[in-house]
């Protein structure tokens, strides 16, 4: 909530810096080649249906992979290149702080699901006795 509520707080001129930002940080992790790799696998797997799809898939998976850590290595050779994610950009908020907020809301919820499906097996569990004790 604090990072949209940055995002909102933001001028047009301030967004615009950011989203130029995050372009330039998807071009150094990336972004492009690995948008090259997706539609060239579209195009592999449209192309390919008389094979299995398992096959097509393990074949892609290994490109991907293999691309993967071909950019990891150009990302650690770039990486002087990158702007300094530390810097406060937005009124109070760094990059930093709007990323642990995200992780933050996610492990919450993850907990939240967990217990909800806790929830559920304990119901099961009693509607699953009080069938056998009915028998």
């Amino acid at each position: 909530a604090v990072a949209s509520d940055a995002w909102g707080n933001l001028s047009d001129e301030e967004k615009q810096s950011w989203k130029q930002k995050a372009i330039e940080s998807w071009e150094i992790s990336g972004g492009p080649e690995r948008a090259r790799l997706e539609e060239a696998r579209k195009a592999m797997l449209a192309t390919n249906r008389h094979k299995s799809l398992n096959e097509a898939a393990v074949l892609m998976e290994k490109q991907l992979e293999a691309a993967i850590a071909q950019e990891k290595k150009d990302a650690v050779n770039k990486k002087s290149n990158a702007f300094n994610t530390s810097t406060t950009y937005g009124k109070d908020i760094t990059f930093e702080a709007a990323d642990a907020e995200g992780y933050s809301a996610m492990e919450q919820r993850i907990q939240q699901l967990a217990q909800s499906l806790s929830r559920v097996g304990r119901v099961l569990d009693r509607h699953r006795e009080n069938y056998i004790v009915k028998e």
